[in-house]
């Protein structure tokens, strides 16, 4: 018996991918697709979604794959379905 009992598997923290993408990229690869065809303007669509893509890619290069996460859950509404979560304005709970 070696001497690593315990040993922390690598692909603990890495995101659920579908085919060669995360499920974010993946939404942002399909609801403006969608939607362009919708509303009759596919081309539209594929315009908003390689920007949203590029701009993303972008983003996660600057700040990291995990600030995006944060930056949502600071700046937008709080979720009433998810009450688990605390609201990003709190800074402390006392007792």
């Amino acid at each position: 018996m070696s001497g690593n009992r315990h040993v922390i598997l690598n692909t603990v923290d890495t995101p659920l991918k579908i085919l060669f993408w995360t499920v974010p990229e993946l939404l942002i690869l399909t609801i403006p697709f969608f939607v362009g065809l919708l509303i009759s303007q596919l081309t539209l669509g594929l315009c908003v979604m390689v920007f949203y893509f590029w701009l993303t890619r972008l983003y996660q290069r600057h700040f990291g794959k995990g600030q995006l996460q944060a930056v949502m859950y600071w700046f937008l509404p709080h979720n009433h379905r998810f009450k688990c979560l605390p609201r990003s304005f709190i800074r402390e709970y006392v007792g």
